[in-house]
């Protein structure tokens, strides 16, 4: 039987389904219902100042899986984590990677970063000895660990378009503790 939710619900579908955008946060909402794991949540800003689309992808541009020479510099962190959210609420869904000196790491990293970013799951990350490579898709729940060799440390979030205009953009490696008080 549907209740007074549902009818709102209803009659808020009818009045948003009138223009595309509309449509796109409608199939959000939507998904966000039925899988509230699989996506992040709105993260509000932790300040006042305007933030773009492409203000955000040009602050986290220093971080796009190459070697340079400003990885190593300082910077701002708030930034880097307003710059992460803003770009995760313009994709479906973000694809981890992570990259850490031990298992233990490699899961505090995913912690944080799910937590931080609106996931409400935690997938279970087994004990392994060694530089470890994690990948955890939030979508499936699905959880890989395997042995590093490489010199990289941090993490990778790759951003998975829904529609046109959507990120499609792989960003890191981030540091590994940059949701970490």
């Amino acid at each position: 039987m549907a209740t007074q939710k549902d009818w709102q619900w209803q009659s808020e579908v009818i009045l948003e389904a009138i223009s595309l955008e509309a449509c796109h946060k409608l199939a959000l909402k939507w998904e966000r219902m039925f899988y509230p794991s699989a996506t992040p949540r709105s993260m509000p800003l932790k300040d006042s100042s305007p933030l773009t689309l492409d203000t955000a992808q040009q602050v986290l541009q220093r971080f796009l899986c190459v070697d340079q020479p400003e990885a190593d510099q300082p910077f701002d962190r708030a930034m880097v984590q307003q710059a992460l959210l803003f770009v995760i609420e313009h994709c479906d869904y973000a694809i981890f990677g992570i990259c850490a000196d031990t298992a233990a790491d490699a899961a505090i990293a995913l912690k944080t970063y799910l937590a931080a970013l609106g996931y409400d799951d935690m997938p279970e990350v087994k004990p392994h000895s060694g530089p470890v490579y994690l990948k955890y898709n939030p979508r499936t729940r699905r959880c890989h660990l395997d042995a590093y060799t490489g010199s990289h440390r941090g993490v990778l979030v790759a951003c998975q378009p829904a529609y046109d205009g959507d990120v499609s953009e792989t960003f890191g490696h981030l540091p590994l503790d940059l949701f970490e008080n």
